[in-house]
Parts: C-alpha cells; structure tokens; sequence
C-alpha cells in the first residue's frame, strides 16, 4: 500500500496577504487578468469592427453619389416632359374650347328663328350671352322657348329688350342663358362677322 505524501508549509503566513489590501491583490492577480484580457480583446474587436464601418459607410456614400448622378442625368428630361405635358393640356384645353364652341354654334343655328338677327356673342364655359335684333315678337318669344326647353341651357334670363330705334324695326335684346355643368369661368367673345357667317347660314 503506497503511503501518502504530505506537504507541510512551517513558514507562517504573512499578515499582509490577511489584510484589505493583500487580498485584493491576489484577487487582482487572478481574476482581474482575466477582465484586463477580456476587456482588451473587446477593445481590439471594437476596433476590427471599426476598420468594417468605415468601409461599409464609404460604400454606401458612393453609392448615394453615383444615384444622385443618375438623378441630376434625368432632371434636364423630367423638364422637358413637365414642359410637353404643360402644352398636352393647353391643347386640350383649346380644342376643348373649340369643341364647345362648335356646338354652340349648331344649337344656336338651330333655335335661332329666321325672323332673328344676333349682334354679338359672348361665350364662356358658364354661360352664353345673346345680343340682336328680333324683328317679330313672335320670333323673341319662340327663342325663349326653344332656349328654355334646350338640355343644354340649366336658366335662360332676359337681360335687356328695347326698341331697334336708328336700326330699323324690330325689338333690340340680350339673353344669357347659363350651361347645364359649368365650372369655371373663362370668357371667350365670338366675333361679330362670325356670329353673322352663322346667321347666314340659317
């Protein structure tokens, strides 16, 4: 049976390993390496990680150069089509007006007796003004009606009748009627001799 070795330490122990301060440098020698070691390989890490960052943050600002360059590219097209969609409405807002006009002028031609003369008219998106010269009651009365019963016309209204006087015989008027689902309220004036070419035609 091997017989046991025993280790016995006859040195006595020093009072400053039993004090505050002894103890917490062995605590220090021990366990605090390691946190020192431990904390550094942190720092070393944070600092790996940085090297990464910077990296990534230079990748992503050429990127965003490189976009706003294709932007800036597109900016001169992008005007260009905001001028040539500008001019896309002008023209359909003309050729809307345009449109309105020759159906004006189709129902005007076909309410007007032939008793009737116009002077002038005044055309706008909301309503239509009629300046003449009727040379029959009969005939007045019968474009009020016609007017009056027309879908297109929501309020027909007398504005003026007098005598033709110097003009001959007849009665002098001015109508306005109002359009069925006027919005807006920009006027256009339809020439005298146009007016005129339309009664021609009656």
């Amino acid at each position: 049976m091997t017989a046991q070795t025993l280790t016995i330490n006859l040195l006595p122990k020093d009072e400053f390993e039993r004090s505050f301060l002894g103890k917490f440098l062995k605590w220090a020698l021990t366990v605090g390496r390691y946190i020192v070691i431990g904390t550094e390989l942190v720092v070393i890490s944070s600092f790996l990680a940085r090297f990464s960052l910077d990296r990534q943050m230079t990748d992503l600002n050429e990127a965003m150069a490189a976009k706003q360059n294709v932007l800036a590219s597109y900016a001169t097209i992008e005007s260009r089509v905001r001028v040539l969609q500008a001019r896309l409405d002008l023209v359909k807002e003309l050729t809307s007006e345009q449109l309105g006009m020759a159906t004006l002028m189709t129902t005007t031609a076909r309410l007007t007796p032939i008793d009737l003369v116009y002077t002038s008219l005044t055309y706008t998106p909301e309503a239509v003004t009629f300046q003449g010269i009727a040379f029959s009651e009969a005939g007045l009365q019968t474009l009020l009606s016609t007017m009056r019963a027309e879908k297109g016309f929501s309020k027909v209204t007398v504005k003026r009748i007098s005598s033709a006087g110097s003009q001959g015989n007849g009665l002098d008027f001015e109508i306005e009627a109002q359009r069925s689902g006027a919005k807006t309220a920009q006027s256009q004036e339809v020439p005298r001799q146009q007016a005129a070419e339309g009664n021609d035609g009656l």
